[in-house]
């Protein structure tokens, strides 16, 4: 099994908005930093604003999006960033569900080693 070192920061810093059923998260990541596998009801966009990520989507490696660069994520998939360059810049949109939530399917925790 692949095991993932944990940044001591993870992430650096993140800002939520919630704006007429919108929400919309935005996270700055160390360089080497694994943004944890999860999934969500529905589908998502994930825009890199800054920086570069590797994106892994139901266990296949989408490949390298350099900023700027939107990737689709559909509903369910489950779906993992490495950030590969310093203060990389992921933000992330999702409808809100009926009662103002974000609908996270499942997480899919890491084994992470380090600290």
């Amino acid at each position: 099994m692949t095991q993932y070192l944990q940044a001591p920061e993870q992430p650096v810093d993140v800002t939520v908005v919630l704006e007429d059923r919108l929400y919309m998260r935005h996270a700055v990541f160390a360089e080497g930093t694994h943004i944890p596998q999860h999934s969500h009801d529905q589908s998502h966009i994930s825009y890199v604003a800054t920086g570069a990520v590797r994106c892994w989507k139901d266990g296949v490696l989408l490949g390298e999006f350099v900023a700027p660069a939107f990737i689709k994520i559909e509903a369910r998939a489950k779906h993992l960033f490495l950030a590969l360059r310093p203060a990389t810049t992921i933000v992330c949109v999702h409808a809100l569900d009926e009662n103002g939530e974000v609908p996270v399917h499942e997480e899919h925790h890491l084994d992470i080693v380090g600290v």
